[in-house]
């Protein structure tokens, strides 16, 4: 792939990623606020004193879920749009993308990217 073609299939992944990291963060946001409504009424209701114990389980839980589905997600993207590099295969991605593209190499193994 050449340097321009490597900028194109990064604005794809870009724009095709929003919607489902839309998605995530709303429901994300939901399941967060409905922890929280819960923990509030553990507060208020001794009888739901039980409930506590699930709140901050179900936190760590969602913790652990959102950034296990962010990472899965982010490698499905950069493989689906070959953002990886053809030397050392590893993703180029955040600041890597900019050296990449004002250097060709790869900012992990410095390698060239581009093909000629």
């Amino acid at each position: 792939m050449n340097k321009k073609e490597f900028i194109s299939q990064q604005q794809a992944m870009i724009r095709e990623g929003k919607k489902p990291v839309m998605i995530l963060l709303i429901g994300s946001l939901s399941v967060f606020f409905g922890l929280l409504f819960a923990g509030t009424l553990v507060d208020d209701h001794k009888e739901y004193a039980w409930l506590g114990g699930m709140v901050i389980f179900g936190l760590i839980i969602f913790v652990i879920g959102a950034g296990v589905l962010t990472i899965r997600f982010t490698k499905a993207q950069q493989k689906k749009f070959g953002m990886n590099c053809p030397a050392c295969n590893k993703p180029v991605s955040g600041v890597g993308v900019q050296i990449a593209i004002a250097t060709g190499s790869c900012g992990h193994c410095g390698e060239s990217i581009f093909e000629e």
